[in-house]
């Protein structure tokens, strides 16, 4: 990334202040629990290794979320190293959640309505309102720029 920092995995998708932010998001929408300013997805974790004691519709959702986190982390690195374009956190955090309400309007498509109520409501991410997706407050960056104070911490 544009941090000047050695690129590795670790670094690029759990240490680089960029990706950590990123990973707060994520566990923000876990329900996870984590220290300010530390990055709690350890390498192990993001590798998928300790998944087994969680429900098939929590891991998928876990899978979901980390996958799109690393498609935007790799995306916008591409995107510094190959065309020298540099996207902030902002733009990040707006396309990772683009992603996911897309993720969530295919999964209810895709997926029966019981197992997609078992999945994605328990999060509360989405309601269905006359059969439409209505998405939760918290898939905005509005809600994680307050929750964060993002754009103080990192130029948006």
């Amino acid at each position: 990334m544009k941090c000047g920092q050695i690129e590795t995995v670790p670094h690029l998708f759990l240490e680089c202040q960029f990706s950590s932010i990123i990973n707060r998001v994520v566990l923000y929408l876990l329900n996870s629990s984590c220290e300010p300013h530390t990055v709690c997805l350890s390498e192990k974790m993001f590798r998928f290794f300790d998944f087994e004691s969680f429900s098939s519709g929590t891991r998928y959702v876990e899978l979901v979320l980390i996958s799109i986190s690393r498609f935007v982390i790799w995306s916008i690195r591409n995107s510094y190293k190959y065309k020298n374009k540099y996207f902030g956190i902002k733009y990040a955090i707006n396309m990772f959640l683009s992603l996911l309400k897309f993720r969530l309007k295919v999964d209810l498509t895709r997926m029966k309505s019981d197992k997609y109520l078992q999945t994605w409501f328990l999060y509360d991410f989405v309601a269905l309102v006359n059969d439409q997706v209505v998405f939760g407050d918290q898939l905005s960056f509005s809600f994680f720029n307050n929750l964060f104070n993002i754009c103080s911490v990192i130029l948006c």
